[in-house]
C-alpha cells in the first residue's frame, strides 16, 4: 500500500495519509480483453444493426406493396375503362347498324316506284358514311344486308329498268380493307366494283359470277372458294391467293397480277395471259386457259441462259454462254441464291421437297452444291453432289454437244430460308473436254 507523508507546519509533526487507488484503471491494452468481453462488443453493435435492417426490409416490403396495391388499382381501373369504351363502341356500332338497315329498308318498302336511280343515290350516299364508322364486322354484316336485299347482285330485277344496276351499281371509294368475308357459304354474282379490298379475306365461298372490277384486292384470301365466271379486269390482284379455287371462265384482262399464288387453281378458259401467269409467285399443279397443267415453277432466274449470265454470281474462273448454255472453264464457279421463304407458307410441312434438274455435258468433271441457310443467312447444311451425275444419267440430243437429262431431289431441313445453288466446272487438261450445263430448274413440292 503507497504512502504519503504530510506535514502540518502549526503542529510541527508528520501525518502518514494511505494512497488512495485512482477511479479510472489504467489502459493495459488487449492483455486483459476476454471473450466475454468480445461478445458483449459484438453484440453492442449487431443488435442495432439488426433492429435497423429489418425496419429498412419492413419499409420497402410495405413500399412494394403499396406499389403493387397501386398497379393493381391502376389496372383494375384501365381495364374497365376499356371495358366501358369497348361496350361503347360497341353500342355505337350497333346503333349506326340499326339505323342504316331501318333506313335502306324504308327507301325499299315504301318507295312509290321501284327501286331507281334515285333511290340507289341515297343508299350508296348512306352506305358510305356509315362504313366509315363501323367496326370490321358490321361492315361485313352491311355487304351482307345489300347483298341479300338484291341491291349489290348482278341482274338483280329491284331496279326499275332492266340493266339499271349494272350502270349504276357500284361502292366506288368504299373502304373494305381486312373485312372477313369467308364462311359466307353464298355470294355468288355479287358487285363489289371500285373498292378497296386489301387484305380481305373470301376464302370458303361461292362467289360465282361476282363482278370486282377496278377494285383493289392487293393481298386478298380466296382460298377454297368458287370463283367461275368473275369479272376481276382491270383490278389490282398483286400478292392475292388463289388456293384450291376454280376460275374457270374468268376475266383477268388489263388486270394486276405480280406475285399472286396460283395453287392447285383450274383457269381453264380464262382470259389469263401466259405474261400474267409468268408474273405469279407460285404456281403449283395449275390447270392453264388451255386446259394443259401449269409445270411447277422454277425458283431459278435464267436457268436457260437467254439473259447470257444475267443473275449468276461468277465467284472464281471464266464462265461462257453459247449456244443456250453455260461452258465454265477450268475451276470456275457459279452461284445464285434462291428464297424459297415465300413457298414454305404452303407446305403442309416444316420441311419441303425441292428438286434440282438440268441438261449437262462433261458430267464428270462437274460438281454440285446446294447449301442451305436459315432465316440469317447462316449455313445449316452443305450438299455435294458429285458421283450422282455419272449414274443418274440419260443420253439426249443437241445440235452441238451431246447432253445429258440429270434430276436429283431431296427434303430441305425445317429451318430452311434461302438455298444457294453453285455450280464447279472442274480442271482438266484436255481442251476438247468441254463442261457445259443449260436448262436449270430449281422446284419445290409443297404437298
Amino acid at each position: 500500500m503507497h504512502t504519503k507523508q504530510v506535514i502540518d507546519q502549526s503542529d510541527k509533526y508528520v501525518q502518514t495519509i494511505p494512497n488512495e487507488p485512482s477511479k479510472h484503471e489504467p489502459w493495459h491494452g488487449f492483455n486483459d480483453f476476454s471473450f466475454k468481453n468480445g461478445l458483449e462488443m459484438l453484440f453492442a453493435f449487431l443488435i442495432p444493426a439488426v433492429i435497423a435492417i429489418v425496419a429498412i426490409f419492413i419499409q420497402k416490403n410495405d413500399m412494394d406493396i403499396g406499389r403493387k396495391n397501386r398497379e393493381n388499382d391502376l389496372n383494375i381501373s384501365q381495364l374497365q375503362r376499356d371495358s366501358d369504351e369497348q361496350q361503347a363502341r360497341y353500342l355505337a356500332n350497333e346503333t349506326v347498324f340499326s339505323n342504316y338497315v331501318k333506313n335502306i329498308g324504308d327507301i325499299i318498302l315504301y318507295s312509290p316506284v321501284r327501286f331507281g336511280a334515285q333511290q340507289y343515290i341515297v343508299t350508296r350516299a348512306l352506305t358510305s358514311t356509315i362504313l366509315r364508322q363501323l367496326d370490321l364486322d358490321r361492315k361485313r354484316l352491311v355487304i351482307q344486308f345489300l347483298y341479300d336485299t338484291t341491291i349489290l347482285q348482278r341482274n338483280t330485277n329491284i331496279f326499275d329498268t332492266p340493266h339499271a344496276n349494272e350502270n349504276h351499281i357500284n361502292l366506288e371509294g368504299v373502304v373494305l380493307d381486312q373485312v372477313n368475308f369467308s364462311g359466307i357459304l353464298n355470294l355468288s354474282t355479287i358487285m363489289l366494283r371500285s373498292v378497296s379490298l386489301v387484305n380481305a379475306t373470301f376464302s370458303n365461298s361461292n362467289l360465282d359470277a361476282s363482278d370486282f372490277s377496278n377494285s383493289n384486292l392487293d393481298a386478298s384470301d380466296f382460298s377454297n372458294s368458287k370463283l367461275i365466271g368473275v369479272n376481276f379486269s382491270n383490278t389490282k390482284l398483286s400478292r392475292v391467293k388463289f388456293v384450291n379455287v376454280e376460275l374457270q371462265k374468268s376475266d383477268f384482262t388489263g388486270a394486276s397480277v405480280e406475285n399472286i399464288q396460283l395453287i392447285r387453281a383450274n383457269l381453264s378458259q380464262s382470259t389469263i395471259t401466259n405474261e400474267q401467269i409468268s408474273q405469279a409467285l407460285f404456281v403449283y399443279n395449275t390447270i392453264l386457259p388451255n386446259g394443259t397443267y401449269a409445270r411447277n415453277k422454277t425458283f431459278i432466274k435464267n436457268g436457260d441462259s437467254k439473259q447470257g449470265l444475267n443473275q449468276w454470281n461468277i465467284t472464281s474462273g471464266i464462265i461462257e454462254v453459247k449456244d443456250s448454255y453455260f461452258m465454265g472453264k477450268n475451276n470456275s464457279t457459279m452461284i445464285q441464291r434462291i428464297n424459297i421463304t415465300d413457298a414454305k407458307l404452303y407446305s403442309s410441312y416444316p420441311s419441303f421437297i425441292y428438286c434440282l434438274s438440268f441438261l449437262v455435258h462433261g458430267q464428270e468433271n462437274l460438281m454440285i452444291q446446294i447449301i442451305q441457310l436459315n432465316q440469317k443467312r447462316v449455313i445449316i447444311d452443305v450438299n455435294n453432289i458429285n458421283q450422282i451425275i455419272s449414274s443418274s444419267c440419260n443420253r439426249t440430243s443437241s445440235s452441238s454437244l451431246d447432253f445429258c437429262y440429270w434430276s436429283y431431289c431431296k427434303a430441305s431441313i425445317d429451318e430452311t430460308d434461302y438455298i444457294d445453288l453453285k455450280f464447279i466446272f472442274g480442271y482438266t487438261n484436255d481442251p476438247t473436254n468441254i463442261i457445259a450445263v443449260k436448262d436449270i430448274e430449281f422446284i419445290i413440292t409443297i404437298d
